[in-house]
This record gives C-alpha cells, sequence and structure tokens, in this order.
C-alpha cells in the first residue's frame, strides 16, 4: 500500500525478503480460517503495567474477564480511589475511574471476590493513541535512515510508553480480548525502541518507525505549547502500535460494518462484490476493542480520525 512512511534503509535482498513476507501474508489471510478458541484474562491483555490511560477529561476504563457474577474491586494509589463492579453472565468486567489530570508514577491494584487478582506498577495518565496500517506502518525505527540519532534520542522521553499487538491470530467472529501480544507496556529507552533489530535485519522490528515519530511529535507539541504536568513534567503519551502488512480494510471491520456495504452476489457486473477470497478473517486488532480503550480527541476529532494509515 502507499503510506507517509518513514524511509527504510537498505534494498536489494531485504526488499525481496519483505516482499515475499507480505505474499505470505496475504495467502495466509486468504486461507479459510477457524476461529481460535478464545482465551481471556483477568485483566485484558491491553493493559499492564508501565501502560499509559487516557487523562482527564475523559475517564479511562479498566477490563477484564472473571467468574460470571464476580465481585471486581479496584483501588488506584497513591490517591486512595477505590471502585467496584459486579461481572456480567459472560464473566465480563468493567470498571470506569475518575477523571485523573496527566501524572505519573500511579499503582492499580485489582482483586475478584473468585480469587484472582493483579497489581499494576509505574502507570501512568497522558494522551492514548492508537496507530494502525499494513507493511508501511510495520517499518520500524532501527530501519529508518537516521536511525542512530533517533534512537538515542528516545532516551530522553521516558515519559512515552510504547505497547505492540502481536499478529498472531486471526478469526471469523470478533474476539473479547487480544490473543497476541508481540510486546507488552514499555517505557520508551534507546532499548525498547529498537527492540527485535539484527544487523542486516532492521526493517521489521519491534516498533512502527512513523507511530514514534507521530508521537514524539505531539510530545514535542504540547511541551512547546506550555502544556505539562502539574509538576512541570511531559504530558505522558501511549502509543500503540496495531500493524499487519498485506491485511485489507474489511479484515480491520466487525462483520456488522461491512454487511451493509456488500453488493449484491447475483450481479455478475458489480466488480465490488464480495468473493469469497475478500471476505477472510479478521486480525488480532485493538480497533475491535477500541469501545474500552478510551483514546485521545484533538479538537473534537474522533481518535479513529487521527491515527496513521497507509
Amino acid at each position: 500500500g502507499s503510506g507517509g512512511a518513514v524511509p527504510a534503509a537498505g534494498c536489494g535482498a531485504m526488499a525481496c525478503a519483505a516482499l515475499v513476507l507480505v505474499l505470505a501474508l496475504n495467502t495466509a489471510l486468504r486461507a479459510p480460517q477457524t476461529p481460535p478458541r478464545e482465551a481471556r484474562a483477568f485483566l485484558s491483555r491491553a493493559l499492564g503495567s508501565a501502560m499509559v490511560l487516557q487523562r482527564a477529561p475523559q475517564r479511562a476504563r479498566l477490563w477484564g474477564a472473571t467468574s460470571p457474577l464476580a465481585r471486581v474491586h479496584v483501588t488506584l494509589l497513591p490517591s486512595g480511589v477505590q471502585e467496584w463492579t459486579t461481572a456480567d453472565v459472560n464473566g465480563t468486567w468493567r470498571v470506569l475511574l475518575p477523571p485523573i489530570e496527566a501524572s505519573l508514577g500511579h499503582s492499580v491494584n485489582i482483586s475478584s471476590s473468585s480469587g484472582e487478582s493483579v497489581a499494576l506498577t509505574d502507570v501512568a495518565f497522558g494522551d492514548v493513541f492508537l496507530c494502525g496500517g499494513q507493511s508501511n506502518m510495520v517499518f520500524s525505527v532501527p530501519g529508518m535512515t537516521n536511525s542512530s540519532a533517533e534512537i538515542a534520542a528516545a532516551d530522553s522521553y521516558h515519559h512515552i510508553r510504547i505497547f505492540t499487538v502481536g499478529i498472531g491470530t486471526q478469526s471469523l467472529v470478533p474476539l473479547r480480548d487480544l490473543q497476541t501480544v508481540s510486546k507488552p507496556w514499555q517505557v520508551v529507552s534507546s532499548k525498547t525502541i529498537a527492540q527485535g533489530a539484527t544487523p542486516g535485519h532492521t526493517m521489521f522490528a519491534t516498533f512502527s518507525a512513523v507511530c514514534w515519530i507521530f508521537g514524539r511529535t505531539i510530545s514535542d507539541s504540547l511541551t512547546k505549547a506550555g502544556k505539562m504536568r502539574s509538576d512541570g513534567g511531559a504530558v505522558p503519551i501511549g502509543l500503540v502500535s496495531n500493524n499487519w502488512g498485506g491485511t485489507r480494510v474489511e479484515q480491520w471491520m466487525p462483520p456488522d460494518a461491512i454487511e451493509p456495504c456488500t453488493p449484491l452476489a447475483n450481479d455478475p457486473e458489480d466488480d465490488r462484490q464480495t468473493h469469497d477470497d475478500d471476505s477472510s478473517s479478521g486480525v488480532d486488532v485493538l480497533i475491535r476493542g477500541r469501545d474500552d480503550l478510551e483514546l485521545q480527541q484533538v479538537d473534537g476529532v474522533p481518535a479513529e480520525k487521527l491515527v496513521l494509515q497507509e
């Protein structure tokens, strides 16, 4: 696909390898898929220690799965905020936190009456952005033409946190939680921004170059405008990299969104009709769970209009 990706270093054999990878992904995505057996976690795999939750005026949400009708208790420290909820008949629980200003250093303790518990540390509140796209969005920071300088500069942005969705799951039906996570929430550093790169293999390392440049630019703009935390530090930024090379737009959409757009199958003149190989399964994407993941909006523009796509 086309797109404004950061130029990747290297051609020749690397370009051929990338082409083979894209073709292989396209072939796999067109093949008939058996819905995976869904695994659900007490705390959604989209969440974790070192994460960024959306700051005030929005209210961040925590969610996961436990026993049906179990009571779930959430404590946020150091504020001491406590919230309770009851899981639904399917075991899904959700807790809506009060609005919390941009800040660092929170802990979250979550427990269920059925025995599960989890303790999160180094949680931040700031602005969260979702980056989604195809192969140009997968191109990584170590593959940039100025990668050495960019990687070194990352050590000045510890208030930015990154999360990478995996590409190991496809499903014919929407899933309630991520089944594949490439890298959980991490604090940005010269090490974490370049994970997975080896000499000669820098194009598809851990974190998206475009997503990183977008987040760094947003952070620099907020700081330049004097929009800081109450303690004078930079506003935390959360970047979710959710990309899969070679995927079609239909695979990023739930069935109920595609159905009204499907032309009559008995019209042989309509080249827009959905063929069997065009209705392939959806990928393991965080977009499916966007009702739970609160994202930043700019001047009233919904976050899904702001994400970087090819």
